[in-house]
């Protein structure tokens, strides 16, 4: 079966399939790496401990997609949880590094056996999906009110964008070849290549020294 998709593979490739993988990867690469180093920061976290995190996150969650997908021939993804990104910057600030850790570990054993027993199917009636996704809508309410808030500080550079995004979205059968978040990462490029006053500055992120005991 893996070396029958791997001989498939290049013809199941077409301008919408590439357009939304080169979407998806530059949004796994861009906005959620940023949510960790933000993390890392407030954690006080060494570089070293911040590689070794952004390495698990891409480099093994890249490597089982890519084999877990051509295995099974489906758009299978192995990725990390921008809300558990979130909590663990917050969460950096009142236990220790190590305390984190461990939670983490209790975590993937809950899931792994939960995994095993086929508990999930009976707890996902217990707790319904509008409840969960309510979690989470919590902890990603920030971003969506600091859009806002970006727009109204800087119509142009950060509501062009946005308003390319609204409008491609109406057109379906477009949008199907061409993601409209496409759309807006490059009419945000041209607005800070041509909007008068917006100047680009090189991102600097420090981090702190975080010792493990």
């Amino acid at each position: 079966m893996f070396k029958k998709n791997i001989i498939q593979f290049p013809k199941l490739l077409s301008v919408g399939n590439i357009s939304n993988g080169f979407v998806a990867w530059l949004f796994g690469s861009a906005g959620p790496l940023l949510i960790v180093l933000q993390a890392a920061a407030k954690g006080h976290l060494s570089g070293s401990i911040t590689s070794s995190w952004i390495f698990a996150i891409y480099g093994m969650g890249g490597l089982l997609t890519l084999i877990v997908s051509l295995y099974y021939g489906q758009p299978i993804g192995y990725a990390f949880s921008i809300p558990g990104a979130i909590l663990v910057g917050s969460s950096l600030t009142h236990y220790s590094f190590n305390q984190v850790v461990g939670a983490y570990i209790i975590t993937g054993i809950l899931i792994f056996l939960l995994g095993l027993s086929g508990l999930v199917t009976k707890l996902m009636k217990v707790l319904p999906m509008p409840v969960m996704m309510g979690m989470v809508s919590g902890v990603l309410l920030p971003f969506g009110t600091e859009m806002i808030g970006s727009v109204v500080k800087n119509p142009l550079l950060n509501g062009i964008p946005l308003l390319v995004f609204l409008v491609l979205s109406f057109f379906l059968r477009f949008s199907k070849k061409f993601p409209p978040i496409l759309g807006a990462i490059i009419a945000a490029i041209l607005c800070l290549k041509f909007l008068p006053n917006v100047s680009v500055q090189s991102l600097h992120i420090t981090m702190g020294i975080h010792p493990i005991i």
